[in-house]
C-alpha cells in the first residue's frame, strides 16, 4: 500500500475517484450574433423541453436568480458592449434534476449560453460536456454566422473542517500557506494565481480560500468553530487559436481544458485524500 500511496498522484485519473468535493460546475460560451436567441429557442423549443422538461422561465439579466451567473463586467470586456445593454437582456432558463439529484440549468441569452450544474452527487464531467456540445453544435449551425469570443469551464469544490490538523490531512498545506509550525494561525485567506498553460492555449484562475466561522456538528448537534476550504478553478480560452468548426472540436477543447483543471486539483489535495477516495 505504501508504494501505491507514494505514487498515487502520478497514476490516478478522474475515473479512479469514487468521492469528490465538487459543488458547482459552469460551462459558458460568450458570443456576438446578428440575430436574436429567441429565434433559436422558438425553432428548437421541443428539443429543449425534451432535454429539460417544462421548467422554463425568462427574466432580465439583473433579475435572474442563479448562483454563479456571469460577471457582467467580465462579459462587457469580452463582448465590448454597454453594461446597461447586458443588464436589460433577457435570459431564458431551462432547468431539471438528474437521477443523482444534481440540478442542471441551461441559460440562453443574446450574448452567452451557460450550462450550470449544482452538484449533489457529481458523476464526472463527460455527460455534461456531451450535452453542452450537442446544444452548441445545433446553435452554431442554426444561428450562423456566430462570432465566438470566450469559453470558460469553472469548477468549485469545498468541504468543512474543524481544525487545521484536519485540513492538512486532505489539502497540501503549502498550497494554502498553512504551516502548523507557525506562530500565527490563518483565519480567512484567499489566494489566486493567474496561470497559462505552456502551449499558450488555456488560461486558468486558480483560487484557494479558507473561511472561518461556526457550523452545527451533525454528530454532536453542537455549534462548533469550523473552516470551509474552497477550491475554485476557472479555466478559459479565447477563440483566437482554438476554433469550433465541428462538434468534435467542442468536445476536445473542453476535455483538454478539464484535464488541466484536474491536474491543479491533484496538486492541491494530499496523497492520503486521493487514496481514501479512490475506487476499491
Amino acid at each position: 500500500m505504501n508504494k501505491e500511496l507514494d505514487n498515487i498522484k502520478k497514476w490516478i485519473s478522474r475515473s479512479d475517484l469514487k468521492e469528490n468535493i465538487m459543488r458547482d460546475m459552469i460551462l459558458r460560451v460568450d458570443f456576438n450574433i446578428l440575430d436574436e436567441i429567441t429565434r433559436f429557442i422558438t425553432n428548437h423549443k421541443e428539443y429543449l423541453l425534451s432535454k429539460f422538461g417544462n421548467d422554463y422561465n425568462k427574466s432580465s439579466e439583473s433579475e435572474i436568480k442563479v448562483e454563479f451567473k456571469p460577471d457582467l463586467l467580465e462579459l462587457q470586456k469580452s463582448l465590448s458592449l454597454p453594461i446597461k445593454e447586458l443588464e436589460s437582456s433577457i435570459v431564458h432558463s431551462f432547468k431539471r434534476t438528474d437521477d443523482f439529484g444534481n440540478e442542471i440549468t441551461l441559460l440562453l441569452t443574446d450574448y452567452y449560453i451557460s450550462l450550470n450544474v449544482k452538484c449533489i452527487k457529481y458523476q464526472g464531467i463527460s455527460s455534461y460536456v456531451k450535452e453542452f456540445s450537442e446544444i452548441m453544435a445545433i446553435f452554431l449551425e442554426f444561428m450562423k454566422p456566430v462570432n465566438l469570443k470566450r469559453f470558460g469551464l469553472r469548477k468549485i469544490g469545498y468541504d468543512v473542517y474543524y481544525s487545521f490538523e484536519d485540513i492538512i490531512k486532505e489539502f497540501e498545506g503549502k498550497e494554502f500557506g498553512i504551516s502548523l509550525q507557525e506562530e500565527f494561525e490563518t483565519k480567512n485567506e484567499k489566494m489566486t494565481q493567474l496561470l497559462k498553460t505552456k502551449d499558450n492555449m488555456y488560461n486558468i484562475n486558480y483560487t484557494k480560500i479558507i473561511e472561518d466561522g461556526k457550523v452545527l456538528d451533525p454528530k454532536t448537534k453542537e455549534i462548533k468553530p469550523a473552516y470551509r476550504v474552497i477550491l475554485d478553478i476557472d479555466g478559459y480560452f479565447n477563440f483566437e487559436k482554438l476554433k469550433w468548426n465541428k462538434r468534435q472540436d467542442i468536445d476536445e477543447t473542453i476535455i483538454n481544458l478539464n484535464e488541466y483543471l484536474f491536474k491543479l486539483f491533484i496538486k492541491a489535495v494530499t496523497k492520503e485524500f486521493l487514496y481514501k477516495n479512490k475506487n476499491d
